[in-house]
């Protein structure tokens, strides 16, 4: 993604009720904070919840020369792209996430869930995009918005936007099992419960 055409943050400054930044590579003060303040946007917007267009089934390699805890005796190095940690296959594994290793009991770890780091925006949904333009309004609302009461409504539009962006995603998931186990009956009703 090019960051000089991002359409986030040219929205984020619409909600802020100014003028739409024509580059991040401008050496405005408008122009620094929105690249200052963007990935961070994105990647605690991502991390928020469990997205579906955000959620990969990866594996990981074990790290070495690691001190061994005795608890979580095994440690494996996290992807750089993993944001947060859904799941742990097998089910039963005991984990921690220490820094950018995940900790467990199980020495043949095989895969795990996560939330990654998506930089490409055109990947994102569109109520999704609509959040993080609110979330980086709300940001930079402090130092840019004409008063106090815009930076307040822009935080409430945020989490408005955010249980909108919820709602759209919420029927995306996949109508299969995602962990290779075989079984019968309604799986997805038994995680619903």
């Amino acid at each position: 993604m090019s960051i000089a055409a991002s359409r986030i943050a040219q929205q984020a400054f619409r909600y802020c009720e100014m003028s739409a930044l024509s580059s991040f590579g401008d050496d405005s003060p408008e122009a620094r904070a929105a690249a200052e303040q963007y990935p961070l946007v994105r990647d605690a917007g991502l991390r928020r919840a469990d997205w579906s267009f955000a959620s990969e089934l990866l594996e990981l390699s074990e790290a070495t020369g690691m001190i061994a805890d005795d608890d979580l005796p095994y440690a494996y190095q996290l992807p750089p792209r993993v944001l947060a940690v859904r799941e742990v296959l097998p089910e039963l594994t005991a984990w921690r996430i220490d820094g950018r290793l995940m900790r467990t009991d199980e020495p043949t770890l095989q895969r795990f869930r996560a939330t990654v780091q998506i930089t490409n925006e055109n990947l994102l949904p569109a109520e999704f995009a609509d959040y993080l333009a609110y979330l980086l309004a709300s940001r930079l609302s402090p130092v840019f918005a004409s008063s106090a009461n815009r930076a307040t409504s822009l935080e409430q539009r945020a989490e408005a936007a955010f249980v909108l962006a919820l709602r759209a995603d919420r029927g995306q998931a996949s109508a299969q099992r995602w962990d290779g186990l075989t079984g019968e009956g309604d799986w997805a009703g038994l995680v619903v419960r």
